[in-house]
């Protein structure tokens, strides 16, 4: 396996455990979450998992009492659109 790959195997670990943290959901559900979130925001996988890893990025549970989730304020990722 090359170095890029374990790297990159490693962060999405790291993020994808921060997620499941955040979300209160298992690694594998925070893993799509995080694929989701990319792909919503036309974004590399590896740059959201950064962004989450960096902090710039957070998830919640959602909550019986609160249904709606509201999107981050950096909805435009981290290269800066806009």
């Amino acid at each position: 396996m090359s170095v890029w790959w374990e790297e990159r195997a490693a962060l999405l670990e790291r993020a994808a455990a921060i997620v499941a943290a955040q979300a209160d959901c298992s690694t594998d559900a925070a893993l799509l979450l995080l694929k989701l979130r990319a792909r919503t925001l036309d974004c590399d996988l590896e740059e959201i998992a950064t962004a989450v890893v960096d902090g710039q990025v957070r998830f919640s549970a959602v909550r019986p009492e609160s249904p709606v989730v509201t999107p981050p304020s950096n909805a435009d990722c981290v290269r800066g659109h806009g």
